[in-house]
């Protein structure tokens, strides 16, 4: 590699390391996922569009699981695996060499003290944030999430110094352990109190037979550590820290909080954010040792001398509509002063909130801005960045008043007498409803699309006929399924791929790409998608639609007008009951929702506007979430049906070895037997004292009138029938389907 990069100049290497910028992925859930990631050609940095992992806005605010992950950290504790890449660095000029590479004081560092700090292009850029940890004299860690460009810049910058590195990320787990319960939690399952440990250090410990490091650090603006251990212990510190936490309102993070909402109001930032600025550019003077030389320091000195003359700030605004993208325009008396990096909603500040970065000629903290997207200008107020807990009492254990929205300790009993979600819900399962129910759609192309689809997923995509749909699980190399999609065959070369995580499904497709002639670009932006729901569902789409569906078959897709206005419709839905999907431009919604309240009129149409499109409905009916296939493979899910054994795809081999050793756990349902019980997602399940799983799931079923809820348990231990105790509840194991086992509703 360093002779590869000796053929070019420092002008060169430095448009590479450009190119990092352009590589921001979303790495929380998936791991290891993205090594094999490749950098493509950017434009100028001048040019960059900031990415974000949350695009759209508007409706995370009343996503119930987010707000639930985010409000468990605050309030009690979330964990979840936040593995990045690790390179261990080692040798007797170690220090020295990443003291040259890195603007922190390296060199001063003790053994067991982790440092953030920043690595710089030779215009004084930052090109990468990391996190590294002293662990030995001569042994060091550095946590990326771009090894391999972080791999050339060292070796591009290595002389004669004695100092290797090497990755470490597939012997290494990392878990985060965040809020302000952790360390109660971590105390009950760790060989030795961690009371002492001091912010940014990390030390040895061990949870019962597997030794890990534990540091005290985190990503979320709480009280927080982060456990290291190898893979093969995964399961063992898992259930330990389910076991230890249950008490504690202990929850299992599954959606992007972690690296949206979290960080966000703290003022965390990611490469999106801080990408070709410069540290003080981004507020990070403090982290530079001026009395050394590092990588970038002549430039950086010129840039101090001259003055920052661009800043990444905070931003608020009032309109509860709006939808920035990042890389949209700031404007201040009416002139361009930035670019937006990045927009979410803040589940404690109550407001929706944003980095961008601004000329300081232009704007300044306290100003009235106008943000450009989405063909709106939004009125905004320029902020400091740090919206939550500005004087970090909460990373130090100070809780102080409790937060604002605690977490809540039930999700059904109250459910039952609420009256819009019961009405939502009944509406479904007696007459007729509608919601949009948009998903992150991908849209697949290409000579090999079909095989490359074939690759990724565990069902048979190529030999899917014009128009199927078919519901698959992704897998990585361990066999565990790592999302769950609708692919739907259009075209003979052209598919969509409906998902929550496109980010990550994206990087996904990148990593396992070779020579296919294969396109893919996300098209959620241009497609709009509403779920008509119920057992009248059929007669109102077909008062509107120009061709009758009568004769649709379950799972597929087809085209279709309303009002001459094309659209696709799907004879599919999450509700248990006869359903369609329509698709249709964004531009066309209106329209389409009008056309479906005038049709619906008669048939006592209802527009859905609770949780119920994710809780009672699809859960009454065994249909599950991603929060509950964490960590699973399909056989444990119950999906052995959806796999083509007789193709490859990505995780098979793990998969026949799973097999072949038998299905030791499966994802079945439970009744408590005490209908007032307020059961916490990740709730231990024991029988006669042992634990034998973990609730996925827990919500009231309308129709079934009962709570009802899904766990992952040992079924060599127990089975369907068996009497368990759930958290302090008894409850009896059952089939995850609770409504229609006959599938009789979902047919006109």
């Amino acid at each position: 590699m360093a002779e590869e990069l000796s053929k070019y100049t420092t002008q060169e290497l430095e448009r590479f390391s450009r190119k990092l910028l352009d590589l921001l992925m979303d790495a929380v859930r998936m791991g290891t996922h993205l090594a094999a990631a490749k950098s493509a050609d950017v434009p100028d940095p001048e040019d960059i569009v900031y990415e974000a992992t949350a695009r759209e806005v508007v409706s995370s605010k009343d996503n119930i699981h987010a707000k639930l992950d985010h409000e468990a950290v605050r309030n009690a504790a979330g964990y979840y695996d936040f593995t990045h890449k690790l390179l261990e660095v080692s040798g007797m000029d170690a220090r020295n060499f990443l003291n040259k590479m890195f603007v922190a004081p390296i060199s001063k560092m003790r053994t067991g003290q982790a440092k953030y700090t920043t690595m710089l292009n030779g215009n004084g850029q930052i090109i990468d944030d990391v996190i590294v940890f002293r662990i030995k004299e001569d042994t060091y860690w550095v946590s990326t999430l771009y090894i391999r460009e972080l791999t050339a810049w060292f070796e591009a910058h290595q002389t004669c110094e004695e100092v290797q590195f090497r990755e470490i990320t597939q012997t290494t787990v990392m878990y985060a352990v965040q809020g302000p319960a952790s360390l109660t939690i971590l105390n009950q399952l760790l060989k030795e109190d961690i009371k002492s440990l001091g912010f940014f250090q990390i030390r040895d410990n061990a949870v019962k037979t597997a030794s890990v490091k534990v540091a005290r650090s985190g990503y979320t603006g709480e009280l927080g550590y982060e456990l290291y251990f190898h893979p093969k212990d995964r399961d063992l510190i898992e259930t330990a820290l389910e076991q230890a936490g249950a008490a504690h309102g202990l929850r299992k993070i599954t959606t992007d909080v972690i690296t949206t909402s979290l960080p966000r109001e703290k003022g965390y930032v990611l490469m999106s954010d801080i990408g070709g600025l410069n540290p003080l550019e981004c507020g990070l003077g403090r982290s530079i040792d001026w009395n050394k030389e590092f990588v970038g320091k002549d430039a950086l000195e010129k840039a101090k001398a001259r003055g920052i003359q661009k800043a990444l700030v905070g931003f608020t605004t009032e309109d509860s509509t709006a939808a920035i993208e990042p890389g949209a325009e700031v404007l201040a008396n009416g002139r361009k002063a930035g670019k937006v990096t990045v927009f979410t909603y803040g589940y404690t500040v109550k407001k929706s909130i944003g980095f961008a970065v601004v000329e300081t000629g232009q704007a300044r903290i306290g100003d009235q801005v106008f943000i450009k997207s989405n063909g709106r200008s939004i009125p905004a107020r320029l902020t400091e960045r740090t919206f939550y807990d500005p004087g970090s009492k909460r990373v130090q254990g100070e809780t102080g008043s409790a937060p604002v929205n605690p977490v809540p300790k039930k999700q059904t009993a109250s459910q039952k007498t609420a009256s819009d979600r019961r009405l939502d819900h009944e509406t479904v399962r007696n007459t007729v409803g509608y919601y949009d129910f948009t998903h992150k759609l991908l849209e697949v192309t290409g000579a090999d699309a079909g095989d490359f689809l074939d690759k990724i997923f565990v069902a048979s995509i190529a030999g899917a006929e014009i128009g199927q749909a078919k519901y698959t699980t992704m897998l990585n190399e361990c066999g565990q399924i790592i999302d769950d999609v609708i692919v739907f065959r259009l075209e003979e070369d052209r598919y969509w791929v409906s998902t929550l995580y496109i980010h990550e499904l994206i990087s996904w497709f990148d990593v396992h790409r070779e020579n296919e002639s294969v396109v893919y670009k996300d098209i959620t932006k241009t497609t709009t998608m509403y779920a008509v729901q119920g057992p009248h569902s059929l007669k109102v789409l077909n008062r509107m639609l120009e061709t009758d569906i009568t004769d649709q078959k379950y799972f597929t897709i087809a085209h279709n007008h309303v009002r001459q206005i094309p659209v696709w419709i799907a004879r599919s839905g999450y509700t248990g009951e006869l359903g369609y999907e329509i698709y249709c431009a964004p531009a066309n919604a209106a329209l389409i929702e009008e056309t479906l309240e005038s049709c619906g009129r008669e048939y006592g149409i209802r527009k859905i506007d609770t949780d119920v499109i994710v809780t009672s409905l699809p859960r009454e009916k065994g249909f599950v979430l991603m929060s509950d296939l964490e960590g699973c493979n399909p056989l444990e899910a119950g999906f052995g049906w959806s796999v083509d054994w007789n193709k490859d795809f990505v995780g098979k081999a793990a998969l026949e070895r799973a097999r072949a050793k038998g299905v030791r756990r499966s994802l079945l349902g439970f009744i408590p037997e005490d209908r007032s019980a307020e059961i916490p997602v990740g709730a231990a399940v024991t029988a006669g004292g042992s634990p034998v799983g973990t609730v996925t799931m827990y919500t009231y079923g309308y129709t079934v009138e009962k709570n009802i809820g899904f766990a992952l348990v040992d079924t060599t231990k127990v089975n369907v029938g068996d009497t368990i105790t759930v958290g302090n509840t008894s409850a009896v194991l059952t089939e995850r389907i609770f409504y229609d086992p006959d599938n009789h509703r979902i047919h006109p």
